[in-house]
């Protein structure tokens, strides 16, 4: 994976002063309300309802959030570098996030259209917004829309559902994801916490996607079956770096936290190419004297592949891969 940048400068101190202007005591109280509320949740996930919880959730989770759609993004543009983003269709936006996110990878976002159905969400995603990009604020459409109704809001290069499909029935999150994929003129990319439920969704917006003939541009390296359907969940993890407020909100001690999420991308229009790379969906395993990779293959097998020290070359590559990365296997590519 690739490193990610933080939230811009103007955003964090408008969220720093957000969480200044509430009481130490009730933002803690909302933090905790909304990390309980969030594990007991059970058929989807809870509304957050109050400015406290709206402000501790830009604490705790907006910067999560907004490392992992631009690592995402970052996916596409090294996957299908051709395929050039000017405008952005963020549903279910919350605070702009996936929005904030494309404009720092793509750069040169000319439009956007925010969609969600809290109007509470919306005006802050403005005022987000125009403090990172007043032109791109300026240029952007907030629109008040529940995703469970029709969406008819005009093409857009790339259309993003980020930690928002999963709030909705599965016969109704396909309609939504077609209905992303008949207002993308590149690519859709789908985003969700990397929980066994969450790649549950993924699974069913990669299903709605190739049945829309959609191709698969990560993190599989191929539109079969995915071979952990069942017997285990694909997700990936990113580090993200805890503000002061971000440990004290959660009541943290490491200056860190790690995020977990699912992904699917399916693009339009991407030239063929001769995809026989693998991805690796696992951390890698750096042994003494070999290294283990588990690998998703272009054959749609969940594999893994030993590498030992005697093969110097590859072990070096093999100790240098992440989780996340491809892999060219030797057999395939001649080394």
């Amino acid at each position: 994976m690739q490193p990610v940048l933080k939230l811009p400068d103007a955003v964090a101190q408008l969220i720093e002063d957000d969480a200044a202007s509430i009481a130490g005591q009730e933002l803690l109280k909302a933090a905790a309300e909304l990390s309980r509320n969030y594990r007991e949740a059970v058929a989807q996930p809870p509304q957050i309802t109050s400015q406290a919880q709206r402000v501790a959730y830009l604490v705790a989770r907006m910067p999560a959030i907004f490392q992992v759609n631009q690592l995402v993004g970052l996916e596409l543009r090294r996957c299908a570098p051709e395929l050039a983003v000017r405008s952005v269709l963020d549903l279910g936006c919350g605070p702009a996030t996936a929005t904030l996110a494309a404009a720092q990878v793509f750069g040169g976002l000319e439009a956007a259209t925010l969609v969600d159905r809290d109007a509470q969400w919306l005006r802050l995603s403005e005022r987000i917004l125009a403090a990172a990009d007043a032109r791109l604020a300026e240029s952007s459409r907030f629109v008040a829309l529940d995703l469970r109704l029709p969406i008819d809001l005009g093409e857009h290069d790339l259309v993003v559902i980020s930690y928002a499909l999963g709030e909705l029935a599965t016969p109704l999150a396909r309609i939504v994801v077609e209905r992303a994929w008949a207002l993308a003129r590149k690519a859709v990319a789908v985003i969700e916490p990397g929980t066994p439920r969450g790649f549950s969704t993924i699974l069913a917006a990669r299903d709605a996607l190739i049945a829309a003939h959609g191709t698969i541009v990560a993190p599989c390296t191929h539109a079969g079956r995915c071979p952990l359907d069942g017997r285990d969940w694909c997700h990936f993890d990113t580090r993200v770096d805890r503000t002061q407020q971000h440990q004290r909100v959660k009541a943290g001690t490491l200056p860190y936290e790690i995020e977990k999420y699912s992904y699917v991308i399916a693009a339009k229009r991407v030239p063929a190419e001769d995809r026989r790379a693998a991805r690796i969906i696992k951390h890698p395993l750096k042994r003494s004297g070999h290294a283990i990779l588990d690998l998703c293959t272009a054959e749609s097998a969940a594999e893994r592949m030993v590498i030992s020290r005697r093969d110097k070359d590859l072990y070096r590559r093999a100790r240098a891969a992440k989780w996340g990365d491809l892999w060219d296997p030797p057999d395939r590519t001649g080394t």
